[in-house]
């Protein structure tokens, strides 16, 4: 008996090990994807702590940009100054002040009085705006006028042509920073810390006051932080408590290098995946023991019967067989509750199992959502990035089928000449209309389809329209005549408000249509552009104030208000009016009239043709990397009597310049070595004289930093793809100046 026992014994834990070891492998598995899973959480909560920061740090630039352009700042009127700021600081509670600075660092408007002169030459964020012409972000100090602990931004005051006449700034207030990270607190014990590249706390929950301008406790993370960006650590606090940090910057503020740091303590983190692992630790334990007790109380037909029972249905479970159970009724004892057990095991297996295909299957849900999401975002980079690559190609077509049409005359071969150019062109419009509304573009009047800027402005918005179920009505009158308008501002006017419609509709559970309609005036001879939503409407009360400069509905860090006046801007500066007409709950319709408008006169344009005779045979210096551009421009300039040579980038340029002498320099603007930016620096400091008779030919239409240094620096461009045309004039005209 005692072999038999001992035989059963043996079978029993032969049967119990492999869905022992698939319990133990699915039980460490699944530990290790809560585990994962609990990183990823901690990651996700850190970046969306640090995106409601950073539209803190957005809204102080675009209220800084709105700000620098207030003729009380470009006029530095004190007076006028310093009561505006002292308004927007009552209205804008998250600043503890406002103010505008001289170049020289003097304080000469502040949103808080000042009881002496204030000189803040010195501090980082006045440094950064005007070495750099943009906006700038500081690091943590105390205010010199207010006292208070602060965060300061600041923003250049710059004219069309020349140096950085004011500098605005904000000084964002750190007890508003911290009452922010109050509310991301997650679980008991968790902190959340704000701090710059310093390692120096800006923010932090709990024990604000505690850490305010100190070093950050959890030095190694910070570290960590400042090496990799974005992710997760573990390291033991201030406490003494251990905790599981995720990390992340604030996307908007890249150049002050500030952090978010959320860390949660590990024994929460991890509880559910450490209850998991000892449950089943533990179930396997019970069931080993039932299955020892079993065997040896029971022998003959009452043990055999039912252990062979119970192996049948271990090896269909081995054999993946999750709904394997043990068949006939349940001998009673201990052997009949091995038996019900070995059920509850099954049961508790393909639960587990099913647990975790749903959590691989949820998994890869949230993965392809996050790269569908992620794959949106770089789509508008990688077409700005293809829009970039084709000028070069497109500038040399258009150039070379210039110089081949000059050379063939007439016939034949001219006529296929001339196909080839206007394929070109329609590839450059396309490109053009593309890019139009990345870039600021001075106004340009010229005919105008309002239709067909209605028709382009949807196209750009196809995407996150559908995305949302928005239905679009085009009501596009026939009978429009062409307006003499910029086409770029009024995409802006139109892109405006239709994008407020759609961010209307997303409060709406109801059919949500989005309809643009033009129409002919008649009496007044212009046309007509409504634009109206199925929206929630307009409330009456402040309905009177939705065109006034930073005014908005929306919440803090989402908008500054300036959208709807930028709109009534264009439109009145184009002699016309823009009003609303909403009803709450019934949606809004914006209604915009636009006069028919003309074109200059034929005196005026036989004026401009009058110009003085063209100037030839100059020395003109070509600078750029792409040998057919260089080829091209050289080609242009010599047929125009000048005569020409290249450089394939700055530092060659820089060396030519400096062994003979030339009248013009034409330098693209991105280059290896020494880019065109570069070049036009070190000219001004060992050619001072050569800086104003510089042309820039460039692709690079999206780049902030190539737009702001055109804007600020003067020199004049022309964007590829250009005509052979549009380059002698610019070179006319900067010969002409001298």
């Amino acid at each position: 008996m005692s072999s038999l026992r001992a035989r059963l014994l043996l079978l029993v834990l032969l049967g119990a090990l492999p869905p022992s070891g698939v319990v133990l492998y699915e039980a460490w598995d699944h530990y290790r994807l809560v585990a994962a899973r609990v990183q990823q959480d901690t990651l996700r909560v850190a970046t969306a702590a640090s995106s409601r920061l950073a539209q803190a740090i957005e809204g102080a630039h675009q209220l800084l940009t709105g700000l620098a352009a207030l003729p009380e700042v470009r006029k530095r009127d004190p007076s006028a100054c310093s009561a505006l700021f002292a308004d927007l600081l009552r209205r804008y509670t998250t600043y503890t002040n406002l103010g505008a600075v001289r170049p020289d660092g003097d304080v000469f408007c502040s949103g808080v009085p000042l009881a002496r002169p204030v000189n803040v030459g010195d501090r980082a964020y006045f440094r950064g705006a005007i070495d750099r012409g943009a906006f700038a972000l500081g690091e943590y100090e105390i205010g010199r006028i207010t006292g208070k602990a602060s965060v300061y931004a600041a923003f250049p005051v710059t004219p069309p042509q020349g140096p950085v006449e004011a500098v605005v700034y904000a000084a964002l207030d750190l007890t508003w920073v911290n009452g922010t990270l109050a509310s991301m607190r997650g679980t008991p014990g968790s902190t959340v810390t704000l701090v710059d590249r310093h390692g120096i706390v800006l923010g932090r929950h709990p024990d604000p006051e505690k850490w305010l301008g100190k070093p950050a406790p959890e030095a190694p993370v910070v570290r960590a932080a400042l090496r990799l960006r974005s992710g997760v650590a573990e390291d033991r606090g201030a406490d003494g408590i251990r905790r599981l940090f995720g990390f992340a910057p604030l996307g908007h503020a890249p150049e002050a290098d500030l952090f978010v740091i959320v860390g949660v303590p590990t024994e929460e983190a991890y509880a559910e995946a450490n209850r998991l692992l000892v449950g089943s630790l533990a179930g396997l334990g019970i069931m080993a023991a039932l299955a020892f007790i079993a065997t040896w109380a029971f022998s003959g037909r009452f043990v055999l019967r039912p252990v062979s029972i119970l192996l049948a249905a271990t090896r269909r479970l081995e054999s993946g067989d999750l709904g394997a159970r043990t068949e006939g009724p349940s001998p009673r004892g201990e052997l009949g509750e091995l038996s019900r057990a070995m059920d509850r095991m099954a049961e508790s297996l393909e639960r587990s199992v099913s647990a975790r295909l749903e959590a691989e299957q949820r998994l890869r849900r949230e993965q392809e959502v996050l790269y569908q999401s992620e794959k949106l975002a770089a789509m508008g980079e990688l077409l700005a990035g293809v829009a970039h690559e084709l000028n070069n190609p497109l500038a040399v077509i258009m150039g070379r089928t210039a110089l081949l049409r000059q050379a063939l005359g007439t016939g034949p071969a001219a006529a296929q000449a001339e196909k080839i150019a206007a394929a070109a062109e329609r590839c450059a419009r396309l490109v053009k209309n593309f890019l139009a509304l990345a870039r600021k573009s001075p106004p340009q009047r010229q005919p105008v389809e309002l239709n067909r800027v209605v028709q382009e402005t949807l196209e750009l918005l196809a995407y996150p329209l559908r995305v949302d179920s928005v239905e679009v009505v085009q009501a596009l009158a026939d009978d429009l005549p062409v307006i003499w308008a910029d086409p770029h501002q009024l995409h802006q006017v139109v892109i405006n408000l239709a994008t407020n419609a759609h961010q209307a509709m997303r409060e709406t559970t109801g059919p949500r249509r989005l309809t643009l309609a033009t129409r002919f005036d008649a009496a007044q001879g212009g046309v007509v552009l409504e634009i109206a939503d199925t929206g929630p409407g307009i409330p009456s009360e402040i309905r009177p104030r939705i065109f006034e400069p930073f005014f908005t509905t929306k919440p803090q860090g989402q908008g500054t208000g300036l959208g709807l006046s930028l709109c009534q801007g264009i439109v009145e500066g184009h002699g016309g009016s823009i009003r609303l007409e909403s009803r709450p709950g019934q949606g809004a319709v914006f209604v915009v009239e636009l006069p028919p408008g003309a074109p200059p006169s034929v005196e005026s344009e036989a004026a401009a043709v009058e110009a003085p005779p063209r100037i030839r045979g100059k020395a003109i210096l070509v600078v750029d990397d792409e040998p057919d551009i260089a080829a091209l421009l050289a080609e242009m300039l010599a047929a125009d009597g000048h005569e020409v040579e290249t450089a394939a980038n700055g530092v060659l340029a820089l060396d030519k310049l400096g062994r003979r002498g030339y009248d013009l320099v034409v330098s693209d603007v991105k280059m290896p070595e020494l880019d065109g930016l570069g070049l036009y620096r070190e000219v001004e400091r060992r050619h001072p004289a050569l800086r104003r008779r510089f042309v820039f030919v460039t692709g690079d239409t999206l780049s902030l930093e190539t737009r702001e240094f055109l804007e600020h620096a003067g020199p004049p461009s022309l964007a590829k793809p250009f005509t052979a045309k549009e380059l002698q004039e610019a070179v006319q005209r900067l010969l002409r100046a001298g």
